[in-house]
Formats: C-alpha cells, structure tokens, sequence
C-alpha cells in the first residue's frame, strides 16, 4: 500500500518504508536515492533527539577528580543511520515525522511492507455484540469512551497513547475493547504486580477467558486475554493482535520498551497516561517511539465537569517551624530523611490532622518505608503497605525502633489482600509507599494525605487520583486533599510552590490551615 503524503512529480522527497514495528527513511532528488541535506537532517535529528538526566547516588556521584555530581545528563537518540544514509527508527515515531516534514514543505512517500496479519479479522469491531454485552452487564458508556473506542476501531490505528486522568474509567474501557474485538488475543500489560490483580479482577468480571502472568498468581494456560506485568512478557507467546500498556510512562526509562517491541512484533500497541511527558528524567520522550503519537485525550477540568470525577479540595497545612533541621546536610537523601521522612513535627502534624479524620478512611502517601514507619509511630492505628522489606533494611529499622521484629512480611498475596480490604472500605487507615499511589482503585477513599513533599508531575497526578473517584453508594460529593506547605525549608517551600501550581492547574478549590491550628 502507498500512501502520497504530498507529491511535487520527480523533485526532491522523503521516502518512507514501514515493516511491523520499524520504518526507513530515504530521501530521493529526482527519482535518485541521495544523502540527507544537512538542514533536513537536523530537522530529523532534533525531532528524535531528548536530553536524559540520571539522578546520582552514594559512590556514583563520585568524579574522576574527586568532585561529586548529582545528574548526569547525556543526549539520547532515538534512530539511526545505515551505510546507504537511510534513518531507521521506531514506526511510532511516522506519523509525527510526516506531520512535521510535511509543514516543512517536503513532500513523503509511505511505503507499507509490513505483512498482513494472521488474524485480519480480530482488528474488526464487533459493535452490535458489544451493545448486546452490554446491556447483559447492565453498562452503560462513560462520557467520551465510546469516542475513545471508535478512534481505536478505526482501519489503521495500529498505534497510539490515550492521555486521560485516573478514575476516567480505564479499566472498563480496556474490558469493553476485550468485548469489541471479540476474535482478538490481547495482552493488558502494567509495570506493577498490584495493578495486575486490580486490572484481572476488573476484567474477568466483563469478558471470559482471561488469564495472569505475574503478581501472587499465574495462570499459565493460553488465554484470549492476558493482563500481565511487563517484567513477565517474555513469558507470553508472541501471537497477540492488540497490546494495552497501563500507565505507560512507568516502562519508558528502562529496557522494557525494546523488549515490548521484539515480544509483541506484529501486535497493534496503545500506551495509556495520565501524564505522557511527566518524567523527571526526560525520558518521556521515548513514549511516541514506543506507542506513536497522542490519539485521545481528556483533561482534568473536562473529567470533573462531565462528572467522571468529583471536585477537589486542597487543604495546605502550613508549616512553620523554628529552625531548618536539614541546614546540616547537602546530600538530597539526607536532607529528605531529616527534613520530612524523620521529622518530627512535620510528622506530628501530619498525624494530628490524620486523627480528625477517625471515622473516614484515610490514606496516607509516602515515598519511603522509613517514612511510612516514622509516621506509624503516631498513628499506631495505621498499618504500612509497601514492597517487600530486605533482610537488611529491615534489621535497620528494628535497631532505629521503628520495627519491633514481630510484623508479618510484606507479600505480593499479603498486598494484594490489604487491597481487596482496602476498596471495600473493611480497612479504613493506610499509609502507603508508592505500590499504591498508581492503578489501585479506592472509589470510597474521601481523605488522601501526601505527605511526600515531592514536586513531580507524575506523583502529583497519579497519587491525587487516588481520592477523585465517584461513589455513588456513599454520596460522596468531595475528594479531599491535605499536602504540606513547607515553609520552613527554602528548598521544600519550593517543591510545594510546583504542587500548588498544578492543583491550581487542575481548578482545584485551595484553603490554608495554620500550624497553630493544629496543636
């Protein structure tokens, strides 16, 4: 098949040549392959170019002449050149190529060689046995996801990322794919093991013949559809038609984007975000090589106003001590251990508000188990959940009596319970690492404590979605917020100036309470 994206006869053009999951690009003056000219290449080249920033640890930070550095930073390209001149890059990365080369005023031949799929018929829509389904489970659609549906049914689409916020209705939308191409085998995959038990049982209450790979249970044999942790995909075979990614931008940093692309080589693939171009690292870039260009995407203020999510209050406590405990100390981990995992009265008035709240459930965000364990020392009502604990860290912890050695061991099977509990409203008071600030679904969590103090855009979309989901059975009108206004510490006031900025982004209500308050 051949696609004329513009065409001026004989002269100068790109050619473009697609094969599954790789492309290669040409230019052609006159009907005659040639070198790139350099403008056109450094169009090319700072299209697929990203600066990567690695934060450094410990011994890491070390330099050969003895000075420290704290990020490295290098530039990453995301294609290469062949001995004939030619670009190859990931075939997610087409449609922005021509998009751009297009603007440019340079005419591009697609030229598609990838073979016809095995199972052609799995990639057309069954619409009127995904009504009929649907009126047996007594569903009705969303806002916008049939919208969401129709753009990936559409002849084609073999690529894409769906950018919508937590509570969206994701899980169901996945499930009413799994129903809508009902011939197709197709692959759920999620970086974390919780987020498989959660999708599985979301799933398999709408569409029969699903399986697991990963997380405390593994079904081995084949299955229609399997929901599986990236680090299992190798273990699945590579026969699937549709691949769906949750929360996407987790598998971006790491290897996992190659291996995604040689375990699933004939697969149609769609990447789902809240935040596609959230990482710190710079990395995010890499998610249009991965999943192609942003299909679909509904925006915080339009999810709350279409009622998929319920408004948010943020309650800043404002947080004003007598001395910087951190003043001491350079180091980023040392500075967050004294300044807010170990702090004493920051904790202290993160408990106090916790205890207002002894008749709702609450959650409370942490970025450490230190953390977590510091906290439980005054809320003793709470329980912690994590990932598992090392023998050694462990041992540290009963030393610095935040453990006392008698507490169970945090298992995937121990997790996954807690879960279960958790969104049944049976357990009432967590304080969680971040195993439980993405694709866990709390629909009857009202009161949701960051106590972080991080200033990440992924952590500050994914740990507020926690608390924004409707529950109609409760009536619940509000999610409610409390974070910490550090302005004790010039550093952290910072980190809380960013959150501030996109609550406010997101039209979220904000109010203050003063420390006094408090005690």
């Amino acid at each position: 098949m051949t696609e004329l994206v513009q065409s001026s006869g004989n002269g100068a053009r790109v050619i473009a040549e697609r094969q599954g999951w790789a492309v290669r690009l040409g230019y052609q003056c006159d009907g005659i392959h040639a070198p790139f000219p350099a403008a056109l290449m450094q169009l090319l080249h700072d299209a697929m170019t990203y600066v990567r920033r690695d934060f450094l640890f410990g011994a890491a930070r070390m330099q050969p002449d003895g000075s420290k550095r704290a990020v490295q930073i290098t530039r990453q390209m995301l294609y290469s050149c062949d001995a004939s001149g030619r670009v190859l890059t990931a075939a997610g990365m087409l449609p922005d190529l021509a998009r751009l080369l297009y603007a440019a005023g340079v005419p591009v031949e697609i030229l598609d060689y990838t073979p016809a799929p095995p199972r052609p018929d799995a990639y057309v829509p069954a619409w009127e046995h995904l009504a009929e389904q649907m009126r047996w489970l007594g569903m009705d659609f969303r806002p916008r996801q049939e919208e969401c549906l129709r753009v990936l049914a559409q002849p084609g689409c073999y690529c894409g990322i769906i950018n919508a916020p937590p509570a969206f209705g994701k899980s169901t939308l996945l499930g009413l794919a799994c129903i809508l191409f009902r011939t197709a085998r197709i692959a759920v995959l999620t970086k974390r093991k919780d987020v498989v038990a959660t999708l599985y049982d979301r799933l398999s209450g709408m569409v029969n013949d699903v399986g697991r790979c990963g997380g405390a249970t593994r079904v081995v044999a084949p299955r229609r559809v399997t929901v599986s942790t990236v680090g299992s995909m190798h273990k699945l075979q590579d026969d699937y038609d549709i691949v769906f990614v949750d929360e996407a931008h987790e598998i971006v940093a790491d290897k996992s984007v190659t291996t995604l692309m040689r375990a699933f080589s004939r697969a149609r693939r769609f990447g789902f975000s809240a935040t596609p171009k959230g990482r710190a690292d710079g990395t995010s870039a890499r998610m249009t090589y991965a999943f192609g260009p942003q299909i679909f995407y509904m925006g915080w203020q339009e999810a709350t106003q279409l009622g998929l999510i319920v408004p948010v209050q943020v309650r800043w406590l404002r947080l004003d001590f007598v001395g910087d405990p951190t003043a001491p100390y350079k180091s980023p981990v040392s500075r967050k251990r004294h300044g807010i995992w170990r702090h004493h009265r920051r904790n202290a008035a993160i408990a106090a508000v916790a205890r207002r709240h002894d008749d709702d459930q609450v959650l409370i965000l942490v970025e450490t188990v230190e953390h977590a364990l510091a906290l439980r020392k005054q809320l003793p009502g709470y329980i912690v959940i994590s990932d598992k604990i090392s023998a050694k860290d462990r041992d540290e912890y009963i030393r610095g009596g935040l453990m006392d050695g008698t507490e169970p061991e945090m298992t995937p099977a121990a997790r996954e319970q807690a879960r279960r509990a958790f969104e049944s409203a049976e357990l009432r008071h967590v304080i969680a690492t971040d195993v439980w600030s993405t694709g866990v679904s709390f629909e009857q969590l009202a009161v949701l404590i960051r106590a972080d103090g991080r200033k990440s855009e992924i952590k500050d979309d994914q740990g507020p979605g926690r608390v924004v989901r409707r529950h109609d059975a409760s009536g619940k009108q509000l999610g409610v917020i409390y974070d910490c206004w550090d302005q004790w510490s010039t550093g952290f006031l910072d980190a809380s100036k960013i959150r501030d900025r996109r609550y406010r982004d997101k039209a979220w209500e904000r109010v203050y309470i003063e420390y006094s308050e408090l005690l």
